[in-house]
């Protein structure tokens, strides 16, 4: 027997709209349902479309809304993870989890001091609240306060990653990274235990420690990123240029908008003095945070080296309203002033930092300027401060017999002169400069 294909068409038609319907006939508390099971098995991509399947049945659904709202903060989302929270609460869910919600993401939204506002003299207060109110505290730079009440509640998750952080500040690291570790005992899947580690660990010059701390963190949920970046830095710290390079461009790959991607990648660019890249990078980072300081000085450093100093200046004067007293900006700007014949500038540019830096090069470079200024009388002064802070340096001592003579006193010219000589015996100008005083 043979059969017609159009009668055939038609029973294929049937079948596929009859599985369509029988595939939408979920109603919106079972996609729920079903949400919770990828939960549990650490699937979460697969629960938010189940819950975004809910709430296109039931946009009123107040537990999907909650349930959304927590992937949304595991995944760092806060401002989404609030909104769904708060939305969840207006639908009349009264489950704990919605005002802890609620208040986690406003500390992690910078509205610590709302969440103090509001819980500080609540009373009777949950165990969990009292933790959100601790990290509001050392949010607004109470740490006292945080201390006693992550003391309080411990043995905990929070507590411990609370008294870490303040370990942290402290500088206290070896504190820092047992209290991480200890939240970790207790919370292995903890991508923040992890992260905090990983700084830490990267901060104490523990390599490898800090790798295994991040490629932790970038396997949990809502780590992908984050953990990528800490590799990077891993990388970056090592000088492994390559591998960072490869990092780079997976992060670039997955977040082709994050600043902090486009600044590594111009910082590798950097590295092998491919300045166009370099520029190109950090470019797209200003573009999107115009006062991402790294940037800002690293686009002086380049901008310098392209000897378009003018530029220069103007990217390094915008990073020191940001970070007044980094003394390697500070230099880098008085030189761009001095390569363009403003000595007057460069010397400004020193003078935040003069009278109590400890770096010879600091005094150096505005005893050169001073001199080039027509102030020889300080520049004879910063000379010498150079020649003290830095003795077996034959170059400064040269310097600062310049300066001397320029302030007329050639005695003291030719005992440093000696001096350079006695330090440093290849110092030609040191035997030039003695001949013209003979």
């Amino acid at each position: 027997m043979s059969f017609s294909r159009t009668p055939l068409r038609h029973l294929l038609l049937v079948f596929v709209f009859l599985c369509l319907g029988a595939c939408g006939s979920l109603s919106a508390d079972e996609h729920v349902a079903r949400a919770k099971n990828y939960v549990s098995d650490n699937d979460h991509r697969a629960a938010i479309i189940e819950l975004k399947n809910a709430l296109q049945q039931d946009g009123e659904n107040a537990e999907a809304r909650l349930l959304l709202g927590e992937i949304h903060f595991l995944f760092g989302e806060y401002a989404d993870a609030l909104k769904e929270f708060e939305r969840s609460q207006e639908l009349g869910e009264t489950k704990p989890a919605v005002e802890l919600g609620i208040m986690r993401s406003r500390v992690q939204l910078g509205e610590a001091a709302k969440v103090i506002e509001d819980l500080a003299d609540r009373a009777p207060r949950s165990d969990d609240l009292s933790l959100v109110l601790a990290d509001a505290y050392l949010a607004t730079g109470d740490v006292a306060t945080a201390v006693d009440m992550y003391q309080k509640y411990q043995p905990s998750v929070v507590s411990s990653i609370g008294l870490g952080n303040v370990a942290w500040q402290n500088n206290d690291l070896e504190a820092a990274s047992k209290h991480f570790e200890t939240a970790l005992d207790q919370q292995p899947l903890d991508r923040e235990a992890w992260l905090r580690k990983g700084e830490v660990e990267l901060q104490r010059g523990e390599h490898e420690a800090a790798e295994r701390a991040f490629q932790k963190a970038r396997d949990l949920p809502g780590g992908v990123i984050t953990g990528r970046v800490g590799l990077i830095r891993v990388q970056l710290f090592r000088e492994d240029v390559a591998a960072a390079k490869v990092q780079i461009d997976e992060l670039l790959s997955l977040a082709p908008e994050l600043p902090i991607a486009h600044y590594f990648n111009s910082l590798v660019a950097y590295q092998n003095q491919d300045l166009s890249t370099a520029e190109n990078s950090l470019r797209e980072v200003l573009a999107r945070a115009p006062t991402f300081g790294p940037a800002l000085y690293l686009m002086g450093s380049v901008k310098y080296q392209q000897k378009q100093l003018a530029q220069a200046e103007d990217s390094l004067s915008r990073f020191l309203v940001l970070q007044p007293d980094n003394a390697s900006a500070r230099k880098l700007l008085a030189t761009t002033r001095s390569d363009q014949g403003d000595f007057g500038g460069a010397l400004e540019a020193l003078a935040p930092i003069l009278a109590t830096s400890e770096d010879p090069q600091v005094h150096a470079l505005a005893g050169s300027m001073y001199m080039r200024n027509g102030q020889p009388t300080d520049a004879a002064i910063s000379l010498q401060r150079a020649a003290e802070l830095a003795p077996d340096n034959a170059a400064f001592r040269n310097q600062l017999a310049l300066g001397l003579i320029a302030s007329g006193d050639e005695g003291g010219a030719r005992r440093e002169l000696d001096s350079a000589i006695a330090l440093d015996g290849e110092q030609f100008q040191s035997e030039y400069l003695k001949a013209m005083l003979s």
